[in-house]
């Protein structure tokens, strides 16, 4: 049986690397209510603009993703604070 550099079998290495994907993807997934409530909760869909804070990227991508599905318009601008 293949192994990797860890000692795992290769594919549970693989379903690993599968699950730490996931948990971004979800984690991205989650962040993106930040736009929605901001934009369609308080109703703010108009905004010609949103100041981002960047730190590991999540936050960034899903606030990104959120709003532009909601105004494909809008302009996002990152901050490094």
């Amino acid at each position: 049986m293949l192994k990797d550099r860890e000692g795992f079998p290769k594919n549970e290495y693989l379903i690993n690397e599968k699950r730490k994907i996931q948990s971004r993807v979800s984690r991205i997934h989650l962040i993106g209510t930040i736009a929605y409530e901001m934009m369609e909760v308080q109703g703010l869909k108009d905004l010609d603009a949103i100041l981002v804070p960047i730190s590991g990227g999540g936050m960034t991508a899903g606030i990104a993703i959120a709003a532009k599905a909601i105004n494909p318009s809008i302009k996002g601008y990152l901050n490094t604070f």
